[in-house]
């Protein structure tokens, strides 16, 4: 199998291969509209790892004759590049974010949360940044940086380059009932809710269904909230990981389409139903 293959059949998008031994993010049939995507390739050895659909990088490598102890030196090679550039990354959101101001972000307004206040950086364009800090085990590790894409008139969502993104969360709240969701805009609309329905919440933003299941293990949830996406991955992911789960019936939708389409009253309610029969979950008085 050809390494344009092998990323093609873990659900990356992509006409052709740059090969340069650094990481290259695309879009997956999973996300299409998002660069969910990553892959390198140095020689006759190739990377891949799909963040919706995968914890762990995928490993190729050439077909026929292929030398063993090259292998194992460009592996070698390749880890310690990878922990280098983990290490800058890090450094790099840590001086991003001593860069920015904490202020309302349209992002957030869009999302129909006008009143949050996030990490926002001003680009020397005059362009803003919004930053939303990845943490593992309370170390950064990267930022979910969201950007206005004027050509396409659409909000992107992208990590730092090379920052680690496995077993990363951003949380929201620190009430007593642990809840995982995927993204940013559904851990806050996902807290709304359950201030509304006065259930005392953490909101645990994993930023991959992957990553929930991840996070599962190290911090098992009272609720998740999975996306209804079309190929399924949010539901399977809910599943894995036992737990009840919240998703909507809305195909393509996610928390954060139901808080705007259906409004907070109905979400609410939705996330009491779930927890009444729960007796971990302590009500706000």
């Amino acid at each position: 199998m050809m390494f344009i293959d092998f990323c093609r059949a873990h659900g990356l998008i992509l006409d052709y291969v740059i090969d340069d031994g650094q990481w290259h993010r695309t879009k997956t049939i999973d996300k299409t509209n998002k660069s969910n995507g990553a892959y390198k390739c140095i020689g006759q050895i190739g990377f891949v790892q799909n963040h919706a659909t995968m914890t762990e990088v995928a490993t190729w490598k050439a077909e026929g004759v292929f030398d063993i102890a090259d292998y194992r030196a460009r592996m070698k090679t390749a880890q310690k590049d990878s922990e280098g550039d983990a290490k800058r990354a890090a450094r790099k959101a840590v001086f991003m974010l001593s860069k920015s101001e904490v202020k309302e972000f349209p992002y957030c307004e869009m999302k129909g949360h006008k009143e949050i206040k996030i990490n926002v950086l001003r680009q020397p364009d005059g362009n803003e940044l919004g930053l939303i800090p990845m943490r593992v085990n309370g170390d950064l590790t990267s930022l979910q940086v969201l950007s206005y894409d004027d050509k396409n008139r659409a909000w992107r969502k992208t990590f730092l380059k090379n920052g680690i993104t496995r077993g990363a969360t951003f949380t929201i709240g620190n009430g007593s009932a642990t809840i995982l969701c995927e993204g940013f805009a559904t851990g806050l609309s996902v807290f709304a809710a359950c201030q509304a329905a006065k259930i005392s919440a953490s909101v645990h933003v994993c930023f991959s269904a992957q990553n929930m299941v991840l996070i599962a293990q190290k911090i098992p949830p009272a609720l998740v909230i999975a996306d209804n996406d079309v190929s399924q991955t949010g539901q399977n992911a809910a599943e894995k990981i036992g737990a009840p789960y919240w998703m909507s019936q809305t195909t393509g939708n996610d928390f954060n389409d139901d808080y705007l389409s259906r409004g907070l009253f109905a979400v609410s309610n939705d996330l009491k139903r779930i927890f009444l029969s729960s007796k971990s979950i302590r009500q706000i008085s």
